[in-house]
């Protein structure tokens, strides 16, 4: 039942995509991209499982640093990567939510590459906000743990750091948007994308 009502979303947006964007997809692109929602809301459910309890406490007792719903209207998208050196790849974890903390969708990437901490985050702020448009959420807050990307996004001057043209990218990217915010939070209220990645 779940794979049926993720279908007939990703039917939805083929659709809005076809008479708002002149862009076909492939039926078989559509039915893979529904499988492939399913089986990481699977693997966020399963990671969530096992959150919980952090360093021995118990959810209930959790300070009140977690996840906060966005205002009615909005999705919150989050977003969060890791770096794995050893292996020489990151992973990158992107998890929507509406204002009652519905789950909308999931995305997890992974990139065999590896480049500094802040280009790894900065690419995962990327993939966030590409996520957002893909599913057609116009209306967003955008989180991330990443202080330095979210700052950099936020500054309004040209910027020409490492991670720079990434930076840029997003800035661009939210344009789409009727309205898009980027926002550092802990990593306590990061967990699910945290989990994700």
């Amino acid at each position: 039942m779940g794979l049926m009502d993720v279908f007939s979303h990703e039917i939805l947006l083929r659709r809005n995509k076809l008479i708002f964007e002149s862009f076909f997809t492939h039926p078989q692109v559509v039915f893979n991209e529904a499988v492939a929602s399913i089986e990481e809301y699977h693997r966020y459910n399963r990671c969530e499982d096992e959150q919980v309890n952090i360093n021995g406490v118990p959810s209930s007792t959790r300070p009140s640093m977690s996840w906060k719903p966005p205002p009615l209207g909005f999705i919150k998208v989050n977003w969060d990567a890791l770096v794995n050196a050893k292996k020489k790849y990151i992973e990158i974890g992107i998890v929507a939510r509406d204002n009652n903390g519905n789950f909308l969708g999931a995305r997890a990437v992974t990139k065999s590459v590896v480049v500094t901490p802040k280009v790894v985050e900065a690419m995962a702020a990327l993939e966030a906000v590409l996520f957002s448009k893909a599913a057609s959420f116009f209306e967003v807050i955008l989180e991330g743990d990443a202080k330095q990307v979210v700052d950099d996004v936020n500054y309004v001057t040209l910027n020409l750091n490492t991670a720079g043209h990434f930076v840029e990218g997003i800035k661009a990217e939210l344009q789409g948007l009727r309205y898009a915010s980027m926002v550092h939070v802990g990593r306590e209220a990061n967990n699910d994308a945290h989990c994700l990645a």
